[in-house]
């Protein structure tokens, strides 16, 4: 059997997965669970989710939200998508209909590395260029 199409995930879709969230569709749970190393998590979620938990829209059950992040990526069987000087350039030379800076770092790393996106971001979804994964 061959290898899975690379899977990047946004961060609602990481912090869904890893908090069992109903929002996240079971069919989209199923796809990164079948085959967990073809998923990424673009080291821009991490920091994402981190002001998340500071500004309260987002909480974790125990510990300090850094560790829980490591934790639930570790577990998760996922990989870590870092951030590179490509993907950084491509985040400002893009077409993006907005600023956002994690989205579009998010973006980048999925389009440079060849991969689809997971993702229920309407701005993202909108992205002609931007292959995503449902």
């Amino acid at each position: 059997m061959g290898r899975s199409q690379v899977i990047f995930l946004d961060t609602h879709v990481f912090i869904w997965y890893a908090l069992d969230d109903p929002r996240l569709i079971v069919t989209v749970r199923d796809l990164l669970a079948r085959d967990p190393e073809a998923v990424y998590v673009p080291t821009i979620c991490i920091w994402e989710a981190m002001l998340l938990a500071e500004k309260g829209r987002i909480q974790f059950r125990e510990g300090r939200p850094e560790r829980m992040l490591r934790g639930y990526l570790q577990s998760s069987g996922f990989n870590e998508a870092p951030l590179t000087a490509e993907i950084a350039a491509l985040s400002r030379t893009l077409p993006f209909e907005h600023e956002d800076p994690a989205d579009r770092f998010i973006a980048a790393t999925a389009h440079a590395m060849n991969g689809l996106l997971a993702t229920s971001d309407r701005n993202l979804r909108a992205l002609p260029w931007l292959r995503l994964a449902y």
